[in-house]
C-alpha cells in the first residue's frame, strides 16, 4: 500500500505540473496572438501609407514629366538661352549697388546718442541673425572691433542684414518662387519639389539639375495673370513679403523715423523692387544647369588680398597691390561670394567659377 500511495503522489505531482505547463503555454500563445493582431494591424497602416505615398510620387512625377515634355519643345524651338558670365556678375553688382544705396538712404546716421532707446537684446539679436555672415560676438564687443566710424555702423548693417536674407532664402532655393503650403492646386509646394530635387541629386546629379533647370524655364513662360502657374505673380508677391518682414524685423532699429507717410511709401516699394530685381536675377539663373553656391564670413575667416573670393570693403580704401591687411581677420560680410558649380551642358559639376567676389570688412583700421 505505501507503494501504491508514493506512486499516487507521484502521479499527482506530475498532473499538478502538466497543468501548470497548460497555463504557462495557454499565456504564451494569447500574447503571440494578441502579437501577431498588432503586427497584422501595423502591416495594414503601413500598405495604407504605402499606397498614400505612391499616389502622392506618381503625382509628382506626372507633374514632373508634364513640365519636362514642355521644357525639351521650348528648348528644340530655341526659346531660351543662358546668361553669360559677364552679364551675370554685372547683374549681380547692380542688385549688391542698390542694396548699398537703399541702406545708406534710409539708415539711421549714427549708432550712439539716436540709437539709447534700443536695448543691448536687441542689438545682441542683429548679431545674432548675422550668423554665419558676422564674427559670432556680442554687440558691443564688435563694435569695439568696427574699422569705421559710428555713422558708418548701421547702412553696413542694413545692408548686410538685407543681402543675408536674399542670398539664403532666394539664390539659395531653386523653388523659392513655389508656394510654402497647399495653397495651390495646380503647383507642387516648396517642401515638395525641394524634397524631389534632394533625392534625385542623389542618385543622378547630372539629370537632377536637367529637370531642374526645365521646370524653371517651363514655369518661366507661363503668362502673368494665370492661376497657379503664374511665377510672374509669385515673385512680387515674394518680394512684398520679404520686404515687409525685414523692415518689420530687426533691421528696423538701424532705420531712421520717415518724414512723412509718402517717404514710408516710397522706401517700402524701394525696397521690394530690389528684392523683386534678386528674384528675377536668382529664378533666371536657377533656370541654367548650373548651380549657385554662395559663401560667408563663415567660410572666410582671414583676408587675402590676392584671394579670388573676396575683396576688402570699399570703406578700407585698399589699393589693389595693398597687401596691409593681409592676415587679419573677417568681421562682416555685406556680399557674399558666389560661385557656379557645372555648366550649361550638365557636366562638370566638380569646377566652379566665381560670379562675385564677397565684400567683407575686416578687423583694424579702414
Amino acid at each position: 500500500m505505501e507503494g501504491k500511495n508514493a506512486e499516487i503522489q507521484n502521479l499527482q505531482v506530475e498532473h499538478a505540473q502538466t497543468v501548470q505547463q497548460f497555463v504557462t503555454h495557454s499565456k504564451n500563445i494569447q500574447q503571440r496572438d494578441v502579437c501577431i493582431a498588432q503586427l497584422v494591424q501595423e502591416n495594414k497602416n503601413l500598405e495604407r501609407n504605402l499606397n498614400k505615398l505612391n499616389g502622392e510620387c506618381n503625382r509628382l512625377q506626372s507633374i514632373a514629366l508634364t513640365a519636362q515634355e514642355g521644357a525639351l519643345r521650348a528648348m528644340e524651338q530655341g526659346g531660351w538661352a543662358a546668361k553669360e558670365d559677364r552679364v551675370v556678375r554685372d547683374e549681380l553688382v547692380k542688385l549688391q549697388e542698390g542694396l548699398r544705396l537703399w541702406a545708406r538712404k534710409y539708415s539711421r546716421s549714427a549708432v550712439n546718442s539716436n540709437m539709447k532707446s534700443v536695448s543691448a537684446r536687441q542689438k545682441d539679436k542683429v548679431v545674432e541673425e548675422l550668423k554665419e555672415y558676422c564674427v559670432q560676438t556680442n554687440w558691443y564687443s564688435l563694435l569695439k572691433r568696427m574699422p569705421i566710424s559710428s555713422n558708418k555702423v548701421p547702412p553696413i548693417f542694413v545692408q548686410a542684414l538685407l543681402t543675408k536674407d536674399i542670398f539664403q532664402n532666394i539664390f539659395a532655393d531653386p523653388f523659392f518662387a513655389f508656394p510654402e503650403t497647399f495653397d495651390d492646386p495646380e503647383l507642387p509646394n516648396r517642401n515638395e519639389m525641394r524634397l524631389l530635387y534632394h533625392t534625385m541629386t542623389r542618385l543622378n546629379n547630372e539629370e537632377a539639375q536637367t529637370w531642374r533647370s526645365q521646370i524653371i524655364r517651363v514655369l518661366s513662360a507661363c503668362p502673368s495673370g494665370g492661376k497657379g502657374l503664374s511665377i510672374p505673380d509669385r515673385l512680387q508677391r515674394m518680394a512684398s513679403s520679404h520686404a515687409e518682414e525685414i523692415i518689420n524685423g530687426s533691421v528696423h532699429i538701424f532705420l531712421r523715423e520717415p518724414e512723412s507717410e509718402t517717404e514710408v511709401i516710397k522706401r517700402n516699394i524701394d525696397l521690394c523692387n530690389l528684392y523683386h530685381q534678386a528674384g528675377e536675377l536668382a529664378w533666371s539663373l536657377w533656370a541654367q544647369r548650373t548651380v549657385i553656391v554662395s559663401h560667408g564670413q563663415q567660410s572666410l575667416h582671414e583676408f587675402s588680398s590676392s584671394s579670388s573670393l573676396m575683396a576688402a570693403h570699399r570703406l578700407h580704401h585698399l589699393d589693389e597691390d595693398d597687401k596691409r591687411l593681409d592676415g587679419r581677420k573677417i568681421l562682416l560680410c555685406t556680399q557674399p561670394a558666389v560661385l557656379a558649380f557645372g555648366n550649361e551642358h550638365g557636366e562638370h559639376y566638380d569646377t566652379s567659377k566665381v560670379w562675385a567676389k564677397a565684400i567683407v570688412l575686416i578687423e583694424g583700421d579702414a
